[in-house]
Order: structure tokens, then sequence, then C-alpha cells
């Protein structure tokens, strides 16, 4: 077994050898045990805030867009609005996942209550829907001013999240 010696300044005095560890507490009576390498990437700027209300608090910005999500749970027949519109900007989603509870379930996004942004996608029981793009590319887009509906083919739950930014009318 290998050990990292950590010396003073003045190169007189061990920190730290396999015989005599380096102690991280007040007591000097744990040793912490340190091994291998760790290498952390994140593009971005996390915020952790702790003690936020679960999907409703932005929690990262990426790429100058500050991402947020929704919970996806819903049972009615026909449209159901899952991201409230916000004036002026578009929905942008980002990453999805949607799972069905029950059996013949057809689920059809939509850019607000009259344009459809994907076909009738069948989904029984169990199965489920998951896919996502590095920001700021997005999977499916609103107009301006529009909310970002799922418009259920049955009167059968589903349930998920979705996470998305919003932008300006481009």
């Amino acid at each position: 077994m290998s050990s990292v010696t950590i010396r003073n300044p003045a190169n007189t005095l061990d920190l730290g050898d396999s015989t005599n560890p380096l102690r991280v507490d007040p007591t000097g009576a744990t040793t912490q045990p340190v091994s291998g390498t760790v290498t952390a990437n994140q593009g971005g700027t996390w915020t952790v805030q702790p003690g936020n209300t679960a999907n409703t608090t932005a929690w990262l910005t990426a790429h100058g867009k500050t991402i947020k999500s929704a919970v996806i749970s819903a049972a009615l027949l026909g449209d159901n609005t899952i991201i409230s519109a916000v004036s002026g900007k578009r929905l942008k989603i980002v990453a999805f996942h949607l799972q069905a509870v029950s059996n013949g379930q057809t689920v059809t996004f939509k850019d607000g209550a009259s344009t459809d942004l994907s076909g009738a996608l069948p989904l029984n029981a169990r199965e489920y829907i998951t896919i996502a793009v590095p920001c700021p590319s997005f999977l499916l887009g609103t107009t301006a001013g529009n909310a970002f509906i799922i418009s259920l083919g049955a009167a059968t739950s589903i349930v998920g999240f979705v996470t998305y930014f919003d932008d300006d009318a481009t």
C-alpha cells in the first residue's frame, strides 16, 4: 500500500503518512481513508438550495438558460396542461420521462390547445418514454405565449416529469 506524505514548508514535520495518518476530526480519533482519483466535470452553474419545494424552484443554469422541471400527473381524457403559458416566452422541452399506469393509453404532445407537436404515441401499463438532449438544444417547443399540453386518448393515469426552459420568442 502506498501513502502520501505531506510536509510543512520547512520540510521538517510530517503532516501525514502511513504510520501517523492525517486526522480530520477535532479529537484525532477517526482516520479518514482516501483512495483512488475522482474527476468531476459539469457545465453550467449549480445552485444548492436546501429546503426547496420539490419541482417548483429553478435549480440549474446552463448556457444562460434557467432549467426548470414540472411533474406530469394526468388522467383526464383530452388536454392536460403540464406547463402553463408564459407571456411572450416559448417553452422549450429538453427532457421528459412519461409512463402509463394502465393499458390502452395514447399521448399527444401539444403547443397550446390547437397545434400537435407529435402524433398519438401508444402506451400500455408500465411502458414509458424517456428522452433528453443537452441545453440549449430542445426536443419540443411551443409558440410564444402557449402552454405545453399533453392530450390523453383515455381517462387513465400517466406519470413522469418534464425538464424545460422558457426562452424569448425566437
